[in-house]
């Protein structure tokens, strides 16, 4: 991990565990502190404790996009709450370029102002930190730089798109372009949420560690 990437740490969320494995709930924690090797990390979730000394899979979600790596996992403070841990990278990490950014599906609200002064609202099929995929194109073609204002609920947000391409099924790709540190941090964070309630929702009834 360079110093670079490493500087991006702080403050963004990593989810410890597999993905892939859906029998087991992955652990949240928050990056607090960077030392000369070691990232200190923050989290409620008990269940580290019992993961002391182990390797792990670990996700890093931060405002460039996923960094991914193995992590040793070293708890410092279990008395207190948060729990406090470091987290020592062992082996290579690999960042996600954002072409290969997390894509959630969410229904989400697009409304956008056509050239001719059209406005039009679109809900997505899907969404992630670079774009969205819209469930029709409503008088979108490709090429169209367009502002949008995309509603994830408790929050809208105003943001410039690129219609990426429009599908013969009439569904439309955009991409979110000129994005501002703040915007595409709130996109990561509505897209980790979203991605960790359907984790939930897919665990109930199932064992949390094995």
């Amino acid at each position: 991990m360079t110093d670079n990437g490493a500087n991006q740490l702080v403050g963004c969320r990593v989810q410890l565990g597999i993905l892939e494995d859906s029998s087991v709930e992955p652990i949240v924690a928050t990056v607090v502190d960077l030392e000369s090797r070691a990232i200190r990390v923050e989290t409620d979730d008990e269940r580290i404790l019992a993961l002391d000394g182990h390797k792990l899979p670990s996700t890093f979600f931060t405002q460039a996009g996923l960094l991914e790596t193995p992590v040793r996992v070293t708890i410092l403070l279990k008395q207190r709450r948060p729990i406090l841990l470091a987290l020592l990278p062992e082996g290579e990490s690999s960042r996600l370029e954002r072409r290969e950014w997390l894509r959630v599906p969410a229904k989400v609200t697009i409304r956008f102002a056509l050239p001719d002064g059209t406005k039009i609202t679109v809900p997505t099929l899907n969404l992630s930190a670079g774009g969205a995929l819209l469930s029709e194109s409503k008088g979108l073609e490709t090429g169209m730089e367009l502002q949008a204002e995309v509603d994830l609920g408790q929050e809208q947000l105003l943001l410039d798109t690129r219609v990426v391409s429009v599908a013969n099924d009439g569904k439309a790709r955009i991409a979110f372009i000129n994005l501002t540190e703040a915007a595409r941090k709130r996109l990561l964070k509505f897209v980790f949420d979203t991605e960790m309630a359907a984790i939930r929702e897919s665990n109930k009834g199932r064992p949390l560690l094995r």
